[in-house]
């Protein structure tokens, strides 16, 4: 078994690509073969297989996460997914992403961070991405929108960031990003549903759009991780500009302002997680899909992705993130969490006709199995005002 491993680890990683450390056909593999079970509002039930590989140095470290998963759904039928995330040294990790369905749905991704360039003065993250997600939905725009009015559609998107960060004071950092998207609107993959472009054919986006903005942002970040942090606060100001000299199709200002803290007990056994966000727009005939939204796995989890859009947004979460006691999975240093949350938001159209009508309230727990300082492993059940959702994947909602 051992040999098979080796041999699948010099397929996979070779040694010329200088991201993939020769060490690693040597390493130590840890498999743990998982379920992977969500209930999403847009997708409905989804079932199948998730083994895990973990390829660990000498001393336990994760230094490669290998997670393919075969998978069935109702709307996107049999759909094969390759997950690798890769830890080479410090804080950088890069990921590669490749999943396709045999109904309509297609995701590719790549990402690479390394936040110690020059000797830790600069920080350069990048991705590339293509996708079509056929379960993708509408409900008009604003708080009041009607769950009546739910339409469905395909959204297929090219697209790629590119960001570059110099860093002022150890936990403070200047950056600029620069974003491009190529949206399409097509049919989607439910005909229990209307189309948006029948229910909606005025609606600005319909017909798609190319985005091309330029966000810059002022970080302040005092946190033990990134990924998996157990202290310290986080506080991020920016501003994206979106000019048709630019290449964009669209000319819109995007402002926000960004706040998270960690309060932990001296053991730290209980944390309170917090986070409060802001997101103001400004433009017109901005389409739906850049507008300010809320819902899935990171705002609102009781509600799909996208479920509120408008032009604005505001959002407050807390969550008690518990955790019962540590174990070694696999002779890895594991830690389970349970963590009840709860999570007020709204969209709106205005400042000036801002109000606490139309709040929408989420609650829920979490249960998370954390491999620190790099991998977040959870599943979150939350619910609202239209009912439940149940969301499977890797890292924290905040």
């Amino acid at each position: 078994m051992r040999a098979f491993y080796r041999f699948v680890t010099a397929l996979l990683i070779g040694t010329q690509i200088p991201l993939f450390p020769p060490l690693f056909v040597d390493a130590k593999v840890k498999v743990i073969p998982l379920p992977a079970i969500s209930t999403k509002p847009n997708e409905g039930a989804t079932f199948g297989l998730l083994p895990v590989f973990l390829f660990l140095d000498e001393y336990d470290h994760i230094q490669m996460l290998l997670a393919p998963s075969l998978t069935f759904n109702g709307i996107l039928g049999v759909t094969g997914t390759f997950r690798l995330f890769g830890y080479p040294d410090g804080n950088r990790q890069y990921q590669i992403i490749a999943s396709l369905s045999s109904k309509i749905n297609r995701n590719y991704r790549i990402f690479y961070e390394d936040p110690g360039v020059g000797q830790g003065r600069f920080l350069l993250r990048g991705e590339a991405f293509l996708f079509k997600d056929p379960t993708a939905r509408f409900f008009g725009l604003g708080a009041e929108s009607d769950q009546n009015d739910e339409t469905n559609f395909t959204q297929s998107e090219i697209g790629m960031t590119g960001t570059v960060g110099f860093n002022l004071l150890p936990s403070l950092q200047l950056s600029l990003t620069e974003r491009f998207r190529r949206v399409t609107v097509e049919k989607g993959g439910l005909d229990t549903l209307p189309f948006l472009r029948d229910r909606f054919p005025r609606l600005v986006g319909v017909n798609g759009a190319v985005i091309s903005a330029q966000r810059f942002a002022l970080t302040y970040d005092s946190r033990d991780s990134s990924v998996a942090p157990t202290e310290g606060e986080f506080a991020q100001l920016f501003a994206e500009l979106s000019e048709k000299a630019l290449g964009s199709e669209v000319r819109f200002r995007r402002y926000g302002l960004e706040l998270k803290k960690l309060f932990p007990n001296r053991n730290k056994r209980f944390t309170l997680a917090t986070r409060a966000l802001l997101e103001a727009l400004d433009g017109e005939r901005v389409p739906f899909f850049e507008k300010s939204q809320l819902g899935g796995d990171n705002t609102l989890r009781g509600f799909g992705d996208g479920r509120f859009i408008d032009n604005h947004r505001l959002i407050l979460s807390f969550e008690e993130r518990i955790v019962p006691f540590k174990f070694r999975l696999l002779d890895v240093l594991s830690t389970l969490e349970i963590s009840p949350f709860l999570e007020i938001g709204k969209v709106f159209d205005s400042f000036e006709r801002l109000s606490l009508n139309d709040l929408q309230l989420v609650g829920g727990v979490s249960f998370r199995a954390v491999v620190r300082p790099n991998v977040v492993a959870h599943i979150e059940i939350g619910y609202g005002s239209e009912g439940s959702a149940i969301f499977v994947g890797l890292d924290y909602p905040f």
